[in-house]
Order: C-alpha cells, then sequence, then structure tokens
C-alpha cells in the first residue's frame, strides 16, 4: 500500500499537536540557588528528603530551590552527615561541606 507524502505529512503535524495539547506543569518560581563544595565530593545532596545526586554535580551547577524553609542535608556512608535549614533570598550560595569520618 502507497500512502501519499501530503498524507503522511498531515498525519504527522496532527500527531504532533495532540502531544502538544498535554496539561503542562505550571512554572516554579525559583527564590535562590546553592552550588556545594564538599568532602568528599561524592557525598550526596538531600533537600527536603529528595536526593539531588552526588556533590560533584552541583560544583558547576547551581540548585534552585523556591521560597521557604528548606532542610538540607550532605551525607556519605561512613561519614558524618552535616544537617542545616536554608533559606533562600535570591542569588546564588555556595555551601561548602567538609564532612568527618565515623570513627572505626
Amino acid at each position: 500500500m502507497f500512502v501519499r507524502p501530503t498524507v503522511a505529512l498531515v498525519a504527522l503535524v496532527a500527531l504532533s499537536l495532540v502531544a502538544c495539547a498535554a496539561p503542562q506543569r505550571p512554572r516554579v518560581r525559583i527564590a535562590g540557588a546553592y552550588r556545594f563544595v564538599c568532602e568528599p565530593l561524592d557525598a550526596r545532596i538531600i533537600v527536603d528528603e529528595d536526593d539531588q545526586g552526588p556533590c560533584a554535580l552541583w560544583t558547576t551547577r547551581s540548585l534552585g530551590l523556591t521560597a521557604g524553609t528548606h532542610r538540607l542535608r550532605v551525607e556519605r556512608d561512613g561519614w558524618f552527615p552535616m544537617e542545616s535549614e536554608v533559606t533562600p533570598a535570591g542569588g546564588v550560595v555556595t555551601v561548602t561541606a567538609r564532612l568527618r569520618r565515623v570513627p572505626e
């Protein structure tokens, strides 16, 4: 069966319009951003109980946070965690976390 190119093009455009009509997530207003410098570098960044990945990911990128108070934790197995509450106030803040090893 042969499909004319114009029919295929119309079908493709219709399909892409349907995909764009899906509900969009509302934009979130960022109140401030954080970068991290950690020892050890592979420590995990946890914000409001959500794992944001290794610290190394956030040394060159900024982690944007919404307005309000957020619970921040930097952790790694075998090391004491660093915990703090932060309230973004605009701009980019660098957080330095030097964890201490748990004695054996």
